[in-house]
């Protein structure tokens, strides 16, 4: 996992690192973000649990370097909740165990818009703009999980090796549009490896093979700072 790690890592920094041509169109933009939250693990019926999904929101800079891409500073805070033990290799009977906790999550993203392209025609005139994305990032998770369990089962948690701080590698996809020279629209979805099996705080008592994963999706309002609507909306004729 380490050199898996260096190599993102290394893709990030070289992301971030290619030079602005001079016929860059830079801008920079706020988000706010709300939508949901749900995990995947030990205590979850499948890989994607709507039913046990919760709200989540945040907030984010994003810096556009480029028409195809940029580069996002997230965070994020949601609940994950689990409730369903009933898998054979587990130890516990069907519904001894659920887990409840609140999820912070701080993460850098680089982001690629294949279909990026000018915001303004040549008069200088806003173009509405429909933009798929993918972004791909590092950054931290804490969740503390807090386990109920039933009767009798109170003696095998908290598991020695649990923890609550997590690395994490949000993967996402999303559409954005841009409707007005001021506002941005976007829904994004994407799901995040914690690199553990403790998120839910259940390894050893449940299946500790395979790890965890949680999901994050929502909608995002985006206000432009600064960057290619300014300088048009200066030089259009009035």
């Amino acid at each position: 996992m380490g050199s898996f790690l260096k190599s993102l890592g290394f893709i990030l920094v070289l992301g971030l690192a290619m030079p602005f041509s001079s016929s860059a169109q830079t801008s920079s933009e706020i988000g706010l973000f709300v939508g949901f939250s749900s995990y995947a693990g030990d205590l979850a019926p499948g890989p994607f649990a709507l039913n046990q999904a919760r709200p989540a929101f945040g907030g984010y800079y994003r810096f556009l370097f480029s028409r195809k891409w940029g580069f996002k500073a997230a965070g994020y805070y949601g609940q994950l909740r689990g409730d369903r033990l009933d898998k054979p290799n587990f130890n516990f009977p069907a519904g001894t165990v659920s887990m409840k906790a609140g999820l912070l999550e701080i993460t850098g993203n680089l982001e690629w818009y294949p279909l990026g392209g000018p915001r303004f025609n040549n008069a200088g005139l806003f173009i509405a703009r429909w933009s798929p994305y993918f972004s791909v990032g590092l950054g931290l998770a804490f969740a503390d999980a807090d386990i109920t369990v039933g009767e009798g089962f109170s003696g095998k948690f908290p598991e020695s090796d649990d923890r609550s701080t997590f690395l994490t590698m949000p993967i996402s996809g999303g559409l954005r549009l841009d409707a007005t020279e001021y506002l941005t629209f976007a829904f994004e979805i994407g799901g995040r490896t914690p690199f553990s099996d403790y998120i839910d705080g259940v390894s050893q008592n449940g299946n500790p093979d395979k790890g965890d994963w949680y999901w994050m999706g929502g909608v995002s309002i985006i206000f432009y700072l600064q960057g290619e609507m300014s300088e048009h909306s200066e030089s259009r004729p009035r």
